[in-house]
């Protein structure tokens, strides 16, 4: 969760008036939770990497990105001083940033059932095997839609 959702999680919970004291317990340290939570630093980026715009007949094409030694200050001065049509940059972290884990939706889970040998669901009999190439597929399509990865 990001600090955003954090914040309105924390600001949807509420304690009735008559509540017992395990229930005062329970609302006081997931309070305490969330505000630690809150009061990390954001993380600073441990290197940026650039890219340029190239004018060209038909539009602008993108150079490939490429690592530069500016500083976050540096880059922040860059932004300023730049017009955002010339240059872009990204922050590079020491851990990525955690992707929200997404669930197959039935359409999906309908089209990677598809994709599956027939006769995995054609014969419902308990085969390891057909059971494993199920499970492979699954496992296949929650990779590629969590971390872009093809299938």
């Amino acid at each position: 969760m990001n600090k955003t959702q954090l914040q309105k999680v924390r600001d949807a919970l509420w304690l009735p008036e008559k509540s017992t004291d395990e229930e005062f317990a329970q609302f006081s340290e997931a309070f305490a939770i969330l505000d630690c939570e809150l009061a990390k630093p954001e993380p600073e980026p441990v290197a940026w990497q650039e890219r340029r715009a190239i004018y060209r007949k038909g539009g602008v094409k993108w150079s490939e990105w490429y690592l530069c030694d500016y500083t976050s200050k540096q880059v922040a001065a860059a932004r300023e001083s730049t017009p955002s049509d010339e240059y872009e940059w990204r922050p590079l972290f020491a851990t990525p940033p955690s992707r929200e884990w997404q669930e197959l939706s039935p359409l999906e889970m309908q089209d990677t059932l598809r994709n599956c040998a027939a006769s995995t669901f054609d014969k419902l009999a308990p085969n390891w095997y057909e059971v494993r190439q199920f499970a492979r597929a699954i496992e296949s399509a929650l990779r590629a839609k969590n971390t872009g990865e093809q299938a």
